[in-house]
């Protein structure tokens, strides 16, 4: 799962960048455009990675336990109001 996040990731970030350097240089292949690029590379990342990221941290915090993680914020938010 973490493989999937992390490779997701990486692969829309590039998507995005890749498809910005086609804007600026004006490069067009004929099936491969710089809108199609950032359009795939936004689309993986608002459905892919994010919900992946998010599902992977929550699982992660489900480990450590929900009442360690409650008396965690608690004790955070006491040291917060003391200074």
């Amino acid at each position: 799962m973490r493989k999937l996040v992390y490779v997701s990731g990486a692969v829309c970030a590039i998507m995005i960048l890749i498809g910005m350097l086609f804007i600026l240089m004006q490069w067009q292949f004929d099936p491969i455009t710089s809108g199609l690029l950032l359009t795939l590379g936004i689309v993986g990342l608002s459905f892919i990675f994010i919900p992946s990221f998010a599902m992977c941290h929550y699982k992660k915090r489900l480990k450590i336990g929900a009442f360690l993680a409650l008396e965690q914020n608690i004790l955070q938010s006491k040291f917060i109001f003391l200074f």
